[in-house]
């Protein structure tokens, strides 16, 4: 049954005429330069498309670079100003500090002139004989108390200026820090867009090699499919100059597949109830196995039964059978003639010896393989 089903579809495939398998090898191919031609315009559009990401990755380091230094430099300019501020402190204190010694030798100055008119420097004052004595003490104090008030004045002036220069350092400082928070978040936006085109280039470069590989599996497929359409285009010609004869006009002139003697002739029995259906061969092992004629590889696999099979179609419903092989030197598909070694002769499919397992047969029904070898 297994075989009657390779037969079949060995038939099938056989029957195609020369002509359609090249059609549909062109057919094959085109589709094959099509998908290299796609593969190709997604290559070039991948190639652009990292060049932009690269310029952009370019750009955004740069840009990085450029705002990393303009934070470092608003980092020192803002140490600058603490350092600056905490000196006007410093100063402010130190002004104050005079501001409330001056005020407090003014206190103890008009405390002892003023605050007991019956003190005894008030008393000194008034005790003087002399008018100009007394206006000279005064006109002496007087000038105490107004240059007090003067250093008074200015230390007033002073810590003024300080306040605003405090306050304007402050105002500084607070631009600065929204300056460098600004450029902070630019920094994060930059990088994180360089991660982002980083991430694409590597997905695109991936995509890259995948696409690469695949158009070098196409060009070896459109390689393996030119090859068989310039095969075929040989054997057309091949057979239009040689003009090969059909296989039944070859009756009785063909050359056995091995040169092993026969162990088993066609028809007799192999049991009680069967009969051989074709011829076996008392090979030694590895024997070179060729085609009785010019054909085309229907069959080159194993089968149950069969082992390594090879089947043959010669064209109007002929074909061979060559059995039990040890290997198989030809693909399906593939054209031969007598001169081509198609298998090794061995014991596969559960023989004990080896030995070529050969038949002839026409419509799927077994012919005696001795009426057309010779």
């Amino acid at each position: 049954m297994l075989l009657c089903c390779a037969l079949c579809a060995a038939t099938a495939s056989g029957g195609q005429a020369q002509t359609e398998d090249r059609e549909q090898a062109s057919a094959e191919l085109q589709q094959v330069s099509d998908k290299i031609n796609q593969v190709d315009a997604q290559l070039k559009r991948n190639a652009a498309q990292i060049s932009r990401y690269q310029t952009e990755i370019e750009s955004s380091e740069r840009a990085i670079f450029s705002t990393r230094r303009k934070i470092a430099d608003e980092r020192l300019t803002l140490t600058r100003l603490d350092t600056e501020l905490l000196k006007l402190e410093a100063e402010e204190q130190v002004a104050r500090n005079e501001l409330a010694s001056e005020a407090q030798r003014i206190k103890t100055l008009l405390r002892a002139l003023f605050a007991n008119r019956d003190s005894d420097t008030l008393k000194l004052l008034l005790s003087q004989d002399n008018p100009a004595n007394l206006a000279r003490n005064l006109a002496f104090h007087a000038r105490v108390l107004k240059q007090q008030n003067i250093q008074i004045d200015a230390l007033m002036l002073l810590l003024a200026k300080l306040d605003q220069t405090q306050k304007e350092l402050a105002q500084n400082r607070q631009d600065r820090e929204r300056t460098l928070t600004a450029l902070e978040s630019e920094e994060q936006n930059l990088s994180r867009q360089q991660q982002e085109r980083t991430q694409q280039v590597a997905a695109l470069q991936q995509m890259t090699q995948s696409l690469q590989v695949q158009k070098q599996q196409l060009e070896q497929d459109q390689a393996r499919l030119q090859n068989l359409i310039d095969e075929l285009d040989t054997l057309a010609l091949t057979n239009e100059t040689i003009q090969i004869a059909p296989f039944a006009d070859q009756k009785g002139k063909l050359q056995w597949p091995t040169e092993a003697k026969v162990s088993t002739r066609f028809n007799s029995k192999r049991n009680t109830n069967v009969r051989w259906q074709g011829m076996r061969f008392s090979n030694i092992a590895d024997d070179p196995i060729r085609p009785i004629y010019h054909g085309r590889v229907v069959f080159a696999d194993w089968l149950r039964g069969y082992g390594l099979l090879v089947i043959i179609d010669h064209g109007e419903n002929y074909m061979s059978l060559y059995a039990h092989n040890n290997s198989i030197s030809v693909e399906e598909g593939q054209w031969v003639d007598p001169s081509t070694v198609i298998a090794s002769a061995g014991n596969t499919g559960g023989q004990e010896e080896p030995g070529l397992y050969f038949e002839v047969r026409h419509q799927g029904e077994p012919q005696n393989p001795a009426h057309w070898c010779r």
